[in-house]
């Protein structure tokens, strides 16, 4: 929750435009709620404001939409190192779109921890850490087991193939069997 709600610390551009997709999804929700009342699409934003103030099932929605927008677009910035408050140069008109479509889905976030928090691309998940070290060392304790296998054969003199056995190369002999 604090994901989408929350306005502290950072996150990712992956992630803020994951939140986007949310929010896009919200204002059809929202959209589909209003045709529904009305009989007509809202043909701007405006035109959805208005008739969302009138429809409560539609206001709810789209104050979700909008704090969500707000919240990830803080969290945003501050994985760039700046204050949450420049989330309001989306109220400029036409430009502040735009800024924020660059600055928040664009641009890469400060590398490592600054004021705001620890870097979202580089905190490591536990449990596919946890899943991935598990494997690391099952690998690790196979390969061991197979060297000390090998070297556990006691060497009869054998030549092999190319006069090469195989505990001294670790490596099957083609061709023959050398024990």
């Amino acid at each position: 929750m604090n994901y989408l709600f929350g306005i502290e610390g950072r996150i990712s551009r992956g992630k803020w435009w994951l939140a986007q997709l949310i929010n896009i999804g919200l204002i059809i929700l929202v959209n589909a709620l209003v045709y529904n009342k009305t009989g007509k699409v809202p043909e701007s934003s405006y035109d959805l404001f208005a008739a969302s103030s009138n429809i409560p099932e539609a206001a709810v929605p789209l104050v979700f939409a909008m704090w969500i927008h707000f919240a990830v677009s803080v969290k945003r910035f501050h994985d760039r190192d700046k204050s949450g408050l420049w989330v309001l140069v989306f109220f400029i008109p036409v430009i502040g779109l735009f800024w924020q479509i660059i600055e928040c889905g664009g641009m890469a976030g400060t590398q490592g921890t600054n004021r705001f928090g620890p870097d979202p691309e580089s905190t490591p998940r536990p449990s596919r850490n946890r899943a991935q070290s598990a494997s690391a060392q099952r690998l690790q304790q196979a390969s061991t087991n197979r060297v000390h296998h090998a070297s556990s054969v006691p060497s009869t003199g054998g030549a092999g193939f190319l006069g090469r056995n195989r505990v001294e190369t670790g490596k099957p002999v083609f061709g023959r069997r050398s024990v």
